[in-house]
């Protein structure tokens, strides 16, 4: 694994993306796997040290997250700056086609992208996301969103993980460290927050209004499209995943049992259920 940077830009300048880059970079078999709304590249680290034999798999940070820089201001970060910040990535890889899997927000970004008109991504993943992401939703988001405690120890920030994504799936202790590990901030006093900009939350706070509904891109999308539901996914539910199905007839859904908003792709098993239908897409 490496790690790598690009330059991006938005009306006020230009900013750097970080990503994790495994494999062989000269592997044309690419896989692109983008975080959720306040996570990180080093989600897929578990998922990119699996399929690395098999794929070039680049996890990058989106802007305001992990190793990537913050935006100046607050208005700054939007869904058309994450897609055009990723089309850059995509651009500087110099691919002419990728898998992607995206969880939640990556998801997102993911739909819009393989909407595009000669979209590179010929397969799609999305980890319990789809096209209409309901107002009360987003404002439970924007709630959770909200708690930005401060931590003195790695120690206080893994007991508050746990507790936040107990209903991602069972994870084992070193993989609670690892979150850990790549999820903190030092502030200049000393104390330690999570790894992402508060100011997230003040631009979901001034956007925050109707449904998120990109039916729309959905109609559009033509790759193979496999959609990991949590079971008791409050973000994705089943009659949103049986529309998803009924509109696009080459999308599978896989029901998780007893998981949540989003399963953990640290997971072995989740991490196999990808694998498995890559391989039986090829």
């Amino acid at each position: 694994m490496k790690t790598k940077h690009i330059l991006s830009s938005n009306h006020a300048g230009q900013h750097q993306i970080a990503y994790q880059d495994w494999g062989d970079e000269s592997n044309p078999n690419v896989l692109i796997c983008v975080h959720g709304l306040t996570r990180n590249s080093h989600d897929f680290d578990f998922l990119a040290s699996h399929l690395c034999e098999d794929y070039r798999v680049i996890a990058p940070d989106i802007v305001g997250r992990g190793q990537s820089d913050w935006l100046p201001e607050a208005n700054q970060y939007s869904v058309e700056q994450y897609l055009k910040d990723m089309q850059i990535l995509l651009q500087d890889l110099q691919v002419p086609q990728v898998d992607w899997l995206g969880t939640s927000l990556g998801g997102i970004i993911g739909m819009g992208i393989a909407a595009s008109e000669n979209s590179p991504i010929k397969r799609l993943i999305l980890n319990d996301i789809g096209p209409l992401i309901r107002k009360e939703v987003v404002a439970m988001l924007a709630q959770n969103l909200a708690a930005t405690p401060h931590f003195k120890t790695l120690q206080e920030l893994e007991h508050f993980l746990r507790q936040a994504y107990q209903g991602t799936g069972e994870l084992q202790d070193y993989q609670w460290e690892h979150m850990a590990q790549y999820d903190h901030h030092v502030q200049d006093d000393g104390s330690i927050r999570r790894a992402y900009d508060p100011n997230i939350f003040t631009a979901m706070s001034q956007n925050m209004g109707g449904d998120i509904d990109m039916w729309p891109y959905w109609d559009t999308i033509k790759c193979p499209t496999l959609v990991l539901h949590g079971a008791e996914s409050k973000v994705l539910t089943q009659d949103i995943c049986s529309e998803m199905v009924q509109r696009k007839q080459n999308t599978d859904v896989i029901t998780l049992p007893g998981v949540g908003h989003t399963p953990n792709l640290m997971i072995e098993e989740y991490i196999s259920i990808v694998a498995d239908w890559l391989n039986a897409e090829k």
